[in-house]
């Protein structure tokens, strides 16, 4: 959890005092939070992930896969959290980072060139939007007071986005992704309940 969280941060245009600040914290307390490795209370994630436009569902579970972030968080996946944090920073700048530094980072670090050099150009793509945030605060509503299983919850959103893939060649518009998941999750829970 905290390397999305972190992530999330080092990617951001914003500075950590002005982070902490526009999310009512310490001023100091998103750089100690990371320095210290620690996860924030609820409220206080809440906070930090409204100002960075970041579903803190992604952040503390992973889903619904983030298209901008995932990508580099799976590059780093073999590094400590320290070098994950200089990694980060250092891709801040996306495509105004000189493909020196990339190399340097790559060789550095281990990884591999391409891996970053094709996560800079799809971080980087205009017509590319993350619409985790969206998904998630649709699929939520879905719940309305009854336990969501996670698991089913993924599978349905995987196909969601499977399907939409195969029939639209991408991504659809999210209400209608929402009501599509609705549609797989209720069958798949309705099968699971008939097997037991």
């Amino acid at each position: 959890m905290i390397d999305r969280l972190a992530a999330a941060i080092l990617l951001s245009d914003r500075s950590l005092s002005s982070l902490a600040e526009a999310a009512r914290l310490g001023r100091n307390y998103v750089s100690q939070m990371l320095a210290n490795e620690t996860t924030p209370k609820n409220d206080a994630l809440i906070a930090i992930c409204n100002v960075l436009q970041v579903d803190a569902h992604w952040v503390m579970t992973g889903i619904p896969r983030n298209s901008k972030l995932d990508g580099l968080l799976e590059i780093c996946a073999n590094l400590d959290f320290a070098s994950k944090k200089s990694v980060f920073r250092a891709l801040s700048r996306g495509s105004d980072q000189p493909i020196g530094r990339i190399r340097q980072l790559s060789k550095e670090y281990n990884l591999s060139l391409t891996s970053l050099q094709e996560w800079i150009e799809h971080t980087d793509n205009p017509n590319l939007t993350d619409t985790s945030t969206l998904a998630f605060e649709e699929l939520s509503s879905l719940a309305a007071g009854q336990e969501i299983d996670m698991a089913l919850m993924r599978e349905a959103l995987e196909e969601a986005y499977e399907i939409e893939n195969q029939v639209l060649g991408q991504l659809g518009p999210v209400q209608k992704r929402a009501k599509l998941v609705r549609e797989i999750y209720n069958l798949k829970r309705h099968d699971a309940e008939n097997r037991t």
